[in-house]
């Protein structure tokens, strides 16, 4: 703290210079400063800046209450006293009221100046160090609600980015429930981008698998508003898609270009099964991921790479269950060598006309396997029977067991209800196997393709479906050209 300063204010410069000399004897430290008038004292204010001002009441031109009432409008902190003679005693009761720290009657005893300076002096630190104490106090406030601000604000911020990542986490776990619960690679490969597009707030996403050669990747799934269409081949040079390529797990990249057109950010995860990359799961989005979330997708792509295999398991399992099936019509084939070649003919139409009327390749998958094994019930029948519901009953038997025929059993079986009787509750599926048997059977019968179409708008209405005959008389138009 600065040393005391004091300005003495009278207009006997002999009384107001010894009284300086007295004080500054005891407090060497003292800034001392003497004035001889009241205008003199008020212009030296704001430079010397005093914390105690001794005034006499009698000066002239400007008196000393009101020399007081100028220094208390100055600063209110200053201590005042008023010295004065036994004349102006009321004039000094009176400033003790406008803010003066006390009086002092001449002539006096040095002894009690020196102690009036002291208290008065010591009064004035205290409200100084009251003032910086109020300062720092409301500063330390300041701070202190200025901390408090951003402590809410990272409380708010912590919370929002818990409160996401815990929704992540959650959204990821019954993704993953719903794509382990898949074992359908067609299913997967809409399922799974679809999913992405969802978990991470996507524009799009898709699912590259690689090509023999592993210079590029193509297209096999693709989810929300993908950039890149089914079928498009890219070069897994190109970052970073070359996460099918390198050991990366993912990657990210702002900007990239495939061909003319212009993306980002896009960021891919690499698909494992066995050791082997399979392809890459990849996403495009407004903004780069965090290292959160790219860990998310980590764990997506994992969960991916798992189901795609088992799919891919239970394709092959599939085929090869199939297969054995087959071989019974080939037993069978010694005596009537045209059922396995007709089951396969049957099961390209039902394939070709079931892609006319806009099936999804699970439900076309599921009509060839039915077209492939409807008359494996010949197999046990001592000899050819027209009855193809006896038919059906044996197939059934045989085959009811293999659960990813029922579904195929399951067209074959409503395949014979008449249309005229149930319309449209018959699954589409059975209504195209209907017309496509149908049709086949007047072929076999020796009809001409023309005799076996007469044959199918005569059942239109009745047995099989107006709107399924069209679509398979168009299919066949264009067959022919």
């Amino acid at each position: 703290m600065d040393n005391p300063k004091v300005m003495i204010v009278d207009d006997e410069e002999t009384l107001a210079t010894f009284l300086a000399k007295v004080l500054k004897e005891d407090n060497p430290e003292f800034e001392i400063a003497v004035k001889t008038s009241g205008e003199e004292a008020v212009d030296a204010l704001a430079e010397f800046l005093p914390d105690l001002v001794l005034l006499d009441i009698r000066l002239p031109e400007k008196d000393g209450t009101q020399v007081l009432k100028e220094i208390k409008d100055f600063d209110r902190d200053i201590q005042v006293v008023m010295m004065t003679g036994f004349a102006s005693l009321d004039t000094a009761i009176a400033s003790l009221r406008e803010g003066a720290y006390d009086y002092i009657n001449k002539p006096f005893e040095t002894s009690q100046v020196k102690t009036l300076v002291k208290n008065a002096i010591e009064r004035r630190m205290l409200l100084k160090e009251r003032e910086i104490l109020i300062a720092d106090l409301s500063e330390a406030n300041e701070k202190l609600s200025e901390a408090n601000s951003m402590l809410k604000e990272k409380k708010a911020r912590t919370d929002e980015a818990l409160e996401y990542k815990v929704e992540q986490l959650s959204k990821l776990n019954k993704t993953s429930h719903k794509i382990n619960a898949q074992i359908h690679i067609e299913k997967l490969l809409k399922t799974i981008p679809e999913a992405a597009v969802d978990l991470f707030d996507a524009s799009g996403s898709i699912i590259l698998f690689l090509n023999v050669d592993k210079s590029t990747a193509i297209v096999k799934g693709i989810g929300g508003d993908s950039p890149l269409p089914l079928g498009t081949e890219i070069n897994t040079k190109i970052s970073p898609f070359d996460v099918c390529v390198t050991k990366k797990s993912v990657s990210q990249q702002k900007k990239i270009k495939i061909g003319k057109k212009e993306m980002g950010p896009v960021i891919c995860s690499s698909l494992l099964a066995g050791g082997k990359t399979l392809g890459a799961l990849c996403i495009f989005h407004s903004d780069e991921m965090d290292k959160d979330s790219l860990q998310l997708l980590n764990t997506l792509s994992s969960t991916t790479s798992t189901a795609l295999e088992n799919a891919s398991l239970f394709d092959d399992l599939q085929r090869s269950s199939l297969e054995v099936i087959l071989s019974l019509l080939l037993i069978k084939g010694f005596k009537y060598p045209e059922l396995k070649d007709a089951s396969e003919k049957i099961s390209e139409l039902c394939e070709d006309l079931a892609r006319e009327l806009n099936v999804d390749k699970e439900d076309i998958k599921n009509i060839k396997y039915a077209a492939l094994v409807h008359d494996i019930g010949k197999v046990v029948l001592s000899e050819e029977t027209p009855d193809y519901k006896q038919i059906f009953e044996k197939t059934k038997s045989i085959l009811g067991h293999v659960r990813f025929l029922r579904r195929a059993l399951e067209i074959i079986r409503y395949s014979l209800e008449d249309f005229s009787e149930k319309g449209d509750k018959i699954p589409l599926l059975s209504r195209i196997f209907a017309v496509v048997y149908s049709f086949e059977e007047q072929a076999k019968a020796g009809k001409s393709v023309k005799d076996a179409l007469a044959y199918l708008n005569g059942e239109k209405g009745k047995k099989l479906d107006p709107h399924v005959i069209e679509g398979f008389e168009k299919l066949l138009k264009s067959q022919t050209k």
